[in-house]
């Protein structure tokens, strides 16, 4: 990957994670969503960092100083390194990058890290099937996701000339 595609890669992830974090917000205000908490993700890093991966509950565990800003950051940095994976994929299989509806099928497929990995490690069961009532966490997550692949391909588009 050359300099100029790990840059455009970069600012897609981030730009992804921000328009997922906008359409989020925006979910829930019309009510179909409940934007996710920064201090649980942060919190579950914290503790992962030290060792412990899953929890009975994440609401049970101790909060951790700065969990919001290490929530927030680990967000963030997850959105930079899945942009980048995307755009070496595009590289690798020779598929377009701006494709938009690759991207939204990217961008959906890495609701596999939150269904298999971090909802059950906090505690939610596998899909977020034990999750909370009222924490349609499920939902929430196909659609952020589905924006950030969307956001993924929009900003491809527009560098490649396309847009």
């Amino acid at each position: 990957m050359d300099i100029g595609l790990f840059f455009i890669s970069v600012v897609a992830g981030l730009l992804g994670t921000f328009a997922m974090d906008v359409g989020s917000a925006l979910g829930s205000r019309v009510g179909l969503l409940k934007p996710p908490s920064a201090a649980l993700l942060g919190r579950w890093v914290a503790y992962l960092i030290r060792g412990k991966l899953v929890h009975r509950t994440i609401f049970d565990a101790n909060p951790v100083k700065h969990e919001s800003l290490i929530g927030i950051a680990s967000h963030y940095g997850i959105g930079v390194a899945l942009g980048i994976l995307y755009f070496w994929l595009a590289a690798q299989l020779a598929f377009s990058p701006a494709d938009i509806l690759t991207a939204i099928a990217y961008g959906t497929m890495t609701d596999v890290f939150p269904f298999l990995l971090m909802f059950p490690a906090m505690g939610f069961g596998f899909f977020a099937l034990k999750a909370p009532p009222g924490a349609p966490l499920f939902r929430t997550a196909i659609w952020n996701h589905l924006v950030y692949g969307l956001t993924l391909g929009v900003v491809a588009l527009f560098t490649s000339g396309g847009g």
